[in-house]
């Protein structure tokens, strides 16, 4: 599991590369009873950079592309957890380190949902 998590921690500078298909891989396949902890979302065309700065968020996030609603976003996730107690112990942790932070536990099953979307559309 720490593999996995290690695997996910990426510079925010770097984040055009953050979503290959290597995390895609990362995600896809994790355990779908295990959760993430949602922190963003960004339109497709969002500066994501401006966004961390902005909003003071962690620098350890990793940013992955999503479809909902036939839009395309980012999302900014951070950890994979084993269940689902654990995550909202971190997101708690998170939200009381940045009044400006409201996560958004998730399982990994619902983010395979919309990930699985955007693969059959590319």
């Amino acid at each position: 599991m720490k593999k996995i998590a290690l695997a996910m921690i990426c510079l925010i500078s770097s984040l055009d590369l953050v979503a290959s298909e290597r995390l895609k891989n990362i995600i896809m396949n994790a355990p779908s009873d295990n959760f993430v902890i949602q922190i963003a979302s960004i339109p497709e065309n969002g500066n994501l950079e401006k966004a961390v700065k902005e909003n003071k968020l962690p620098k350890r996030l990793v940013a992955i592309k999503t479809k909902v609603k036939n839009e395309n976003r980012w999302v900014l996730l951070e950890g994979i957890y084993k269940n689902q107690d654990e995550a909202e112990y971190a997101a708690k942790r998170l939200e009381a380190s940045n009044a400006r932070i409201k996560p958004w536990v998730r399982s990994i099953a619902s983010l395979k949902q919309v990930l699985a979307i955007r693969s059959l559309s590319d």
